[in-house]
C-alpha cells in the first residue's frame, strides 16, 4: 500500500493463489488506490468456513488437511515431506518429483514461511458483505484442473463481487502462471488494457 502511495496514482493488482487474497485485501483496505483486480486462482479461504454446501465444506477440509500436514512434518523435523504433500496438492501428483533435488531443498527451507503464510491466508476476516461493496473491475482467471477448493473459492467471488469477469483456462491447474504463462500474461495484460479503454472513453 505504501509503494502504490509513492506512485501517486492508482495501480493494477494481479495476484495468483494467496496472493490473490493479498490483492483482494489491499483493494478492501485500500479502494482509492487500486484501479482493477486480476487473480488467477485467487486462495480466500475464509469464504468457505461457514459455508451451507457440502461441496464447500469438504474442499475446505481438504486444504486444511495439507495444512496440517506441513505444519506436522515441519514439527517433526520432516519439512520435505510436509512441502511434498504441499506441492503435489496444488501442482498435481508427481509436480514434486519434478523439481528436482535443489528445488526439493529450496522448497523445504521455506516449508515455515510457507506455512505461516498460509495461516495467514485462512485467518484473514473477509466476508461476502466486504466483497460486494468493493467497486473495482476484477477479472478472475481459473484453472479448469484446480483443486476444488480455489473452484469453489472462485464461485463465492462470482456470486459476490458486482464488477467481475470470470476466464477458466481449459486443461489448465493452479499452478496456470508457470505451467501456461502465455495464456495467463495475455488475459492479466488484455483485462489492464480493457479497463484502462473505459478511462479513455469516459474521458
Amino acid at each position: 500500500i505504501a509503494r502504490i502511495a509513492v506512485a501517486g496514482q492508482p495501480a493494477h493488482r494481479v495476484g495468483h493463489s494467496m496472493g490473490g487474497g493479498v490483492a483482494q485485501k489491499v483493494a478492501l483496505m485500500r479502494p482509492d488506490l487500486v484501479a482493477s483486480l486480476c487473480l488467477c486462482e485467487a486462495m480466500v479461504p475464509r469464504l468457505l468456513m461457514g459455508a451451507a454446501t457440502g461441496a464447500e465444506r469438504s474442499a475446505l477440509r481438504e486444504v486444511e488437511a495439507v495444512a496440517a500436514r506441513l505444519t506436522a512434518s515441519v514439527a517433526c523435523g520432516d519439512p520435505e515431506g510436509g512441502m511434498a504433500r504441499f506441492v503435489d496438492f496444488w501442482g498435481g501428483p508427481g509436480s514434486w518429483a519434478h523439481l528436482g533435488p535443489v528445488r526439493r531443498a529450496r522448497a523445504a527451507e521455506m516449508a515455515v514461511d510457507v506455512m505461516t503464510d498460509f495461516a495467514h491466508c485462512g485467518g484473514d476476516p473477509v466476508t461476502m458483505a466486504d466483497l460486494r461493496a468493493l467497486r473495482v473491475p476484477v477479472r478472475l482467471i481459473s484453472g479448469s484442473k484446480s483443486p476444488a477448493v480455489t473452484r469453489r473459492v472462485t464461485e463465492r467471488l462470482l456470486a459476490a463481487l458486482p464488477d467481475v469477469v470470470h476466464v477458466e483456462l481449459a486443461g489448465a491447474d493452479h499452478m496456470a502462471p508457470r505451467s501456461d504463462p502465455d495464456r495467463v500474461n495475455r488475459l492479466v495484460l488484455d483485462h489492464i488494457h480493457a479497463v484502462e479503454a473505459t478511462w479513455s472513453q469516459a474521458a
